[in-house]
């Protein structure tokens, strides 16, 4: 099936090649999809290849998906290969997805490849995603790969590489997810990013590989993470591999974060945020990696003895600049401005070069 169209003037434009609804099933052997659009000039592109609604299925095995669109010039576009919407599910095995794109000229895009919202789930099987993008020109882009909305993915023995997300306000190079689930057992994610585009304005690029928001849960089993990045012109750019927003994350069985940059002061590997954001790592893990088991505060040395003024004031707040992430700060007293002792060179985190609140307990690869 190859250079299909699905084109709306004015309302959602879906499935560029397939549209199933009202419990539809779809089963692809040893087939291709190719070059298919699902364009719209004022409302919705949803699901360059496919688009799924209403508890319908779509499964695929040995067959390949590329090259495929959706696009909208004013509107939201859901999905450059697949949108799937109220409880639908799509499988695949041994199966490939590639070269596709959600674009959206003045909206928001999501997920340059797969696009689930409401209940659905997409399950992988020894198969690959790779080289799809999410571009908004003026807006928010989410998930290069997978954008993931109360929904769940999961892959095993898969690949998901150099996929990208550009927009003003980026997240979630490979995966961006808003209360969802992703389970990731022995599956590489490789040169994945996200780049906060358009100078002179608020931008943030947030999880080079994975975002987590919203009480999502990532579980990442025997899984690589290498070579991704977050990167922002002008403003502020966090983790590297993983950004965790109030959300659960679960790293096991010799998961690897290697390789992975942030632009800016932030995270090069993880970044953490809001009260309920929690990283974990459950041994074993690789050979040669450092893992704290401490709280995430800052080492500082003893407070010098003499003028004994100094000492007292220094012993108050000592547990205060423990707090802050800083070599030399000061901590504003009844008695004036006290300079908190220096930061020792043995630290419990690496609080310099990762965006961790103080107090947050969290698990880091080198």
């Amino acid at each position: 099936v190859s250079s299909c169209t699905a084109t709306s003037l004015n309302g959602a434009a879906e499935g560029g090649a397939f549209s199933l609804d009202d419990e539809c099933s779809a089963s692809l052997v040893s087939s291709s999809v190719s070059s298919c659009t699902a364009t719209s000039l004022n409302g919705a592109a949803e699901g360059g290849a496919f688009h799924l609604s209403a508890s319908s299925s779509a499964s695929f095995v040995s067959s390949s998906v590329s090259s495929c669109t959706a696009t909208s010039s004013a509107g939201f576009v859901y999905g450059g290969a697949f949108r799937l919407y109220d409880s639908c599910s799509a499988s695949l095995l041994s199966s490939s997805v590639s070269g596709c794109t959600a674009v959206s000229s003045n909206g928001t895009a999501f997920g340059g490849g797969f696009q689930l919202e409401g209940a659905c789930s997409a399950s992988l099987v020894s198969s690959s995603v790779s080289n799809c993008v999410a571009t908004s020109f003026r807006d928010t882009s989410r998930g290069g790969s997978f954008y993931v909305l109360t929904s769940s993915v999961s892959l095993l023995n898969s690949s998901v590489l150099h996929a990208v997300v550009v927009g003003r306000h980026a997240s979630g190079g490979c995966f961006s997810l808003h209360t969802g689930d992703l389970q990731l057992h022995a599956t590489i994610l490789s040169n994945c990013s996200v780049r906060a585009v358009q100078t002179g304005l608020i931008m943030t690029a947030q999880g080079g590989a994975i975002a987590l928001f919203d009480a999502s849960k990532g579980t990442l089993l025997s899984t690589t993470i290498e070579g991704c990045s977050a990167t922002s012109a002008t403003g502020a750019a966090f983790g590297g591999a993983i950004f965790v927003s109030d959300s659960q994350l679960y790293m096991q069985d010799r998961t690897t974060l290697r390789h992975n940059t942030a632009s800016g002061t932030f995270s090069n590997t993880l970044g953490l945020e809001g009260e309920d954001a929690r990283a974990e790592y459950f041994l074993p893990a690789p050979s040669g990696t450092w893992l704290p088991a401490s709280t995430c505060r800052v080492n500082r040395e003893p407070c010098q003895e003499l003028p004994l003024s100094y000492n007292i004031q220094c012993k108050l707040i000592k547990e205060k600049c423990r707090t802050i992430a800083a070599n030399i700060t000061y901590v504003s007293t009844s008695a004036g401005d006290i300079r908190c002792p220096f930061s020792s060179i043995v630290q419990p985190c690496r609080w310099c070069a990762h965006f961790c609140p103080m107090g947050t307990r969290a698990s880091y690869h080198k």
